[in-house]
């Protein structure tokens, strides 16, 4: 999963370092799963820094909502992480609109290198979800 809360501010997931089962798989993610569809996603967004690693090549940030029981009515969103700014205290805010469903899924996806390093970060901050 790679996500963690650090520096009592910051809600980080960093995908490029090894996973509990001693991969290196190149994803983090959050999910959130609710009793109700979901309307709205809104969040800030933002790399951890400069010098993440980020090579742009098959690496995404992914907001995906769908129903719990499967895919219907799925709702994705698709970011570049590159295109992220690398202020952390100055992050974008993110609106994502869903169509139906009540699980969301936020994850970043990349290419994954032998290091362990926690590198391949974005943060996440003030996440509201409307229903």
């Amino acid at each position: 999963m790679r996500c963690s809360y650090i520096e009592n501010k910051y809600l980080a997931l960093s995908a490029n370092r090894k996973s509990n089962t001693g991969s290196y798989d190149g994803e983090a993610y959050i999910e959130f799963c609710f009793n109700d569809d979901i309307k709205k996603i809104e969040f800030d967004i933002a790399r951890w820094g400069l010098n993440e690693g980020f090579t742009g090549l098959d690496e995404y940030v992914t907001i995906k909502c769908s129903r719990t029981s499967g895919s219907v009515g799925e709702t994705r969103k698709e970011i570049d992480p590159k295109s992220l700014t690398p202020l952390k205290d100055n992050p974008q805010r993110i609106t994502v609109l869903i169509n139906e469903g009540e699980h969301i899924r936020i994850s970043i996806k990349v290419k994954p290198t032998s290091e362990n390093r926690n590198k391949g970060r974005i943060i996440l901050d003030n996440i509201s979800i409307y229903y």
